[in-house]
């Protein structure tokens, strides 16, 4: 019977509440994003019309395409010289934009490149004929690296020369480190 009693005590208030003036009267609008930030009445029913004395004044913007309806083009303004910094000079470094030269400097060429050195040979015979017992490589030399006969580079570089095998250490050339020497 409590329990009963309790539930007729909570629908009597709800009901003394509800008869209430403060949940009768109507709160006036105020604008929230819950109503869209637009309250309903009847002024708002009718169009509006456009204030004529607190227009603001125009001015050129990216919405208007930098011009104001009912005035005139003014002509663009020239534009400010750019300014010119002077910064310190930095000596020229050979670089692969430069070609690894500066200018005022001689380029490399390619004639000092394929001048051929000592114990260096334009031909195969002719590095054979010089070491009949030994192997004939072919010296990259803007590398510095040489090749056996049979690899994928050997005669095949930009610049060389045919060498003896033996003669390639004296003169600074290296094997190349991904092959093996043939056998005979």
């Amino acid at each position: 019977m409590r329990t009963a009693n309790k539930i007729l005590f909570a629908i009597a208030t709800v009901f003394v509440l509800a008869a209430s003036p403060g949940w009768t009267e109507e709160r006036a609008c105020r604008p929230s994003l819950s109503n869209l930030w637009h309250c309903p009445s009847n002024q708002e029913a009718q169009p509006k019309a456009k204030p004529t004395t607190t227009e603001r004044a125009c001015r050129p913007s990216l919405s208007n395409g930098y011009h104001c309806p009912g005035t005139a083009s003014v002509p663009e303004a020239a534009p400010e010289p750019k300014r010119t910094v002077h910064r310190e000079v930095q000596p020229c470094r050979p670089s692969l934009s430069n070609g690894y030269h500066c200018p005022g400097q001689a380029a490399p060429s390619a004639s000092t490149k394929t001048q051929l050195g000592k114990d260096q040979y334009s031909t195969e015979a002719q590095a054979a004929a010089h070491c009949p017992r030994d192997t004939v490589v072919w010296a990259n030399t803007s590398t510095g690296v040489y090749h056996y006969a049979g690899t994928h580079w050997y005669g095949n570089t930009k610049f060389g020369a045919y060498m003896c095998e033996g003669d390639t250490v004296g003169s600074g050339v290296r094997r190349a480190k991904n092959e093996v020497p043939p056998h005979p």
